[in-house]
């Protein structure tokens, strides 16, 4: 499948975002505008000092797509796994703002995904429906036909993979 937004190819969803430099106090008006419900932990994350904003970076998404039915029995580490094995990395808040302003209802429904899980390193992230983001335990339990989403991303070139996971290169001068 193919289209303006994403490529898919082996049960992956690739696209392309670029950062914009909102910062989380902004994401939180900016998503809220659109309509989208923020957990309170969401927006707790956002207002944190953790979150740090950049600007036209550009970020390489990867979607792993599950059938429901194998959603159900695969574990969070054997996600991982397959991901450290793509050379995938976790994502960070700011990319997860990016991707749930990108997947409005009609792109879930277009793309088959029912829940879409953002791993990353500080919390695990949910994306469902018309316009939830939540923490993944603080999402609703149920479960209809469709595919789960697994998200990842590829990594910068400044960026080396140690066992799949970041590991920044200091920049030389």
């Amino acid at each position: 499948m193919e289209n303006a937004k994403f490529l898919e190819k082996n049960h992956a969803l690739s696209l392309r975002l670029v950062s914009d430099g909102t910062t989380g106090e902004q994401w939180i008006k900016r998503l809220e505008d659109q309509g989208h419900i923020l957990s309170l932990e969401i927006k707790s994350l956002l207002r944190s000092s953790q979150f740090v904003a950049t600007k036209d970076r550009v970020l390489e998404v990867v979607i792993l797509k599950k059938t429901l039915e194998k959603a159900l029995i695969l574990q969070r580490e054997e996600v991982l796994a397959e991901a450290r094995t793509l050379h995938l990395v976790p994502v960070n808040l700011e990319t997860a703002c990016l991707l749930r302003e990108e997947l409005s209802l009609n792109w879930l429904s277009r793309l088959n995904l029912q829940r879409v899980l953002v791993f990353s390193k500080d919390s695990d992230l949910a994306i469902f429906g018309s316009s939830h983001f939540r923490g993944s335990l603080d999402t609703p339990r149920f479960l209809r036909a469709g595919c789960f989403g697994y998200v990842f991303r590829r990594p910068d070139s400044n960026e080396l993979s140690c066992n799949g996971w970041d590991f920044k290169i200091p920049a030389s001068n």
